[in-house]
């Protein structure tokens, strides 16, 4: 009886553990998401609303720039989460390991 109740609470470990992973890649991507993007709405905002400093209202090529400049930082975290993830998550380190080496998965066609 002792056996069975190990077993039970070792994977009800396993399961919070991965639970916390899990939790810890949303924060984390969550974080990063407002990191990267936060800026560009910011922008938008203070642009929409006229509430731009004049000077970077007159210099109206350095305005493009930097807006342009700020959608590119933004789209750096879609390339962040490839990376992101497979730290956080076993499965899906597995699953990128398959595919990159072109191999199937036991019991699929």
């Amino acid at each position: 009886m002792r056996a069975a109740n190990s077993a039970v609470n070792d994977r009800s470990t396993g399961d919070i553990a991965d639970r916390k992973r899990t939790v810890t890649m949303l924060v984390v991507s969550a974080v990063l998401f407002l990191l990267f993007w936060g800026p560009i709405r910011i922008w938008n905002f203070l642009d929409y609303n006229a509430l731009l400093p004049d000077s970077v209202i007159v210099f109206r090529g350095g305005y493009y720039d930097i807006k342009a400049g700020l959608i590119g930082f933004g789209g750096l975290n879609a390339a962040l989460n490839p990376l992101i993830y497979p730290i956080f998550n076993r499965q899906y380190r597995k699953a990128c390991k398959q595919l990159m080496l072109c191999r199937k998965k036991h019991g699929s066609e």
